[in-house]
C-alpha cells in the first residue's frame, strides 16, 4: 500500500452500486483489438503517459501555489473547480487500473477519496444555497433550526476535507521536512512506473471504454424494466439513482478528455448514425471547454468518435445534472426540516417542502424530466450506437 495516511470520508450509500451490479469497479477483462498498424513518431513509451499525468498535476498545483494554509487551498479548489482536475486525474487512474492492475488501484482509491471529499463539501454549500434561494422566505418553516442544520453539515464536511488534506501531508504551513505532499508522492510513482507501449495501451483503453459503456446500457435497461417504479416509492433513492446514472455517463466523457492524443472527435457527415443529435454541433455546448479533446502529435493513430454523439451524452449529463441538483436540494431541505423539528420523518418533510415549491418554475420543469431522460436514453439506443460506432485507425 502507498504510505500516505488515510481518513474515513463519509459517502452516501448509493442504491446504484447494488442495482448496477458489475459496473463498478472496472474489471481487467478487456483484450486489445487485433490491430497490426504501426504508430509513427509516437515517442518513447512512458513519455506520453508521464506528460499526461503531469499536465493535470500541474493544474492542481497551481491552485495551491500561493496558499499559505489548508484553508487557502480549500478556498482555491472550491473557487476554481479543482474538483474537475481531480476528476480527470481519477479518470486516468480508473482506466489505468485495468491496464496496470493493483499498483494503480491504490492511487485510484486515494484520488477518489479526495474527489469525494471535495464534492461532499461543495454539495453542502450548494444545498444551503438552494434553501436561501427558494425557501428562506417561505412561511411555516423553522428557519433558525434549518439554517443551523445546514451550517452543521457544511462544518462537518469541511472538517473531513481538512483532515484528508492533513493526512495527505498537504499543509503548506508545515515544515518542508513534514510536508511530503500527496502530489509529490504521486509524481514520483508516475515517473518510476514502467509504462506500456502507447499502441498497446491505446488498444486496451479502446476496449475497456466500450466494455464499460455496454455495462451502462444493460444497467439502464434493467432499471427501466424492473426497478424504476419501485424507486419512485422512495424519492431519496430515486434521486441517488439519477445522480449515479449521470456520474457513469460523465465518466465516459472524462475518459475521453483525460487521454490527450488518443481520441478524435469527428464532425458530422451525411449517413452518420442518430442524425437527430447533429443540431447539438451548432449549440453553445459544442464550444464548451468540456467538449474538446487535447491533441498530442506523438500519437498518429486515433480512436474516432462522432462529435454529435459525444455532445448527445454531454447533453444528457447536463440535463440529468439539473434534475439531480434540484432533487438533492429538495432532499437536503427535507432532512433539514426534520432536524429542525418541523416534520416527524423524511416523507412528511418532503411532502411539505414539495408543496411549498409546487409553483417554482424550476420544480415544474424538472418534476418529470428524469423519467423522460431515462426513456430517451434507452429508446434512442444512444449508448449502443456510440459504442458500436467507435473505431480505431
Amino acid at each position: 500500500m502507498i504510505s500516505i495516511a488515510m481518513t474515513a470520508v463519509s459517502k452516501p450509500i448509493l442504491l446504484i452500486i447494488a442495482l448496477f451490479a458489475g459496473i463498478l469497479p472496472l474489471t481487467a477483462q478487456s483484450r486489445p483489438v487485433n490491430c497490426k498498424d504501426e504508430i509513427a513518431n509516437i515517442g518513447t513509451a512512458g513519455n506520453v503517459q508521464i506528460d499526461r499525468f503531469m499536465s493535470l498535476i500541474s493544474s492542481i498545483e497551481q491552485l495551491a501555489k500561493n496558499s499559505k494554509s489548508l484553508e487557502d487551498i480549500i478556498n482555491e479548489v472550491v473557487t476554481h473547480d479543482g474538483r474537475g482536475f481531480v476528476f480527470r486525474l481519477e479518470g486516468l487512474f480508473r482506466l489505468y487500473s485495468v491496464v496496470y492492475g493493483a499498483k494503480i488501484n491504490d492511487w485510484e482509491g486515494l484520488t477518489k477519496d479526495l474527489e469525494d471529499a471535495i464534492g461532499h463539501y461543495t454539495e453542502q454549500i450548494e444545498f444551503k444555497q438552494f434553501y436561501e434561494t427558494r425557501l428562506k422566505d417561505k412561511k411555516g418553516l423553522p428557519h433558525e433550526g434549518m439554517i443551523k442544520y445546514y451550517d452543521s453539515q457544511i462544518t462537518s464536511h469541511h472538517q473531513e476535507l481538512m483532515t484528508l488534506l492533513e493526512n495527505y501531508h498537504w499543509d503548506p504551513s508545515a515544515s518542508k521536512k513534514e510536508n511530503h505532499s500527496f502530489l509529490e508522492k504521486m509524481k514520483s510513482f508516475i515517473q518510476k512506473t514502467k509504462w506500456k507501449d502507447p499502441q498497446e495501451e491505446q488498444n486496451l483503453i479502446f476496449e475497456t471504454i466500450k466494455s464499460e459503456i455496454k455495462k451502462i446500457e444493460k444497467g439502464v435497461a434493467f432499471e427501466k424494466l424492473n426497478n424504476i417504479n419501485k424507486l419512485k416509492q422512495n424519492r431519496e433513492k430515486l434521486v441517488y439513482w439519477l445522480h449515479e446514472l449521470r456520474r457513469l455517463l460523465r465518466w465516459i466523457l472524462i475518459y475521453i478528455q483525460s487521454f490527450p492524443g488518443y481520441f478524435e472527435l469527428d464532425p458530422p457527415k451525411k449517413g452518420d448514425p442518430l442524425p437527430e443529435y447533429v443540431y447539438l454541433t451548432q449549440t453553445p455546448l459544442a464550444n464548451s471547454r468540456f467538449s474538446k479533446v487535447q491533441p498530442d502529435n506523438r500519437i498518429t493513430r486515433k480512436i474516432h468518435i462522432h462529435f454529435h454523439l459525444f455532445l448527445a451524452i454531454s447533453q444528457f449529463v447536463q440535463d440529468l445534472g439539473e434534475v439531480k441538483s434540484y432533487g438533492e436540494g429538495l432532499n437536503a431541505a427535507s432532512h433539514a426540516l426534520v432536524a429542525a423539528g418541523g416534520a416527524k420523518d423524511f416523507d412528511q418533510a418532503f411532502d411539505k417542502i414539495r408543496d411549498l415549491l409546487k409553483d417554482d418554475p424550476d420544480y415544474i420543469r424538472v418534476a418529470h424530466r428524469g423519467d423522460l431522460l431515462v426513456d430517451e436514453l434507452e429508446n434512442s439506443n444512444l449508448l449502443k450506437v456510440f459504442r458500436k460506432s467507435m473505431r480505431i485507425q
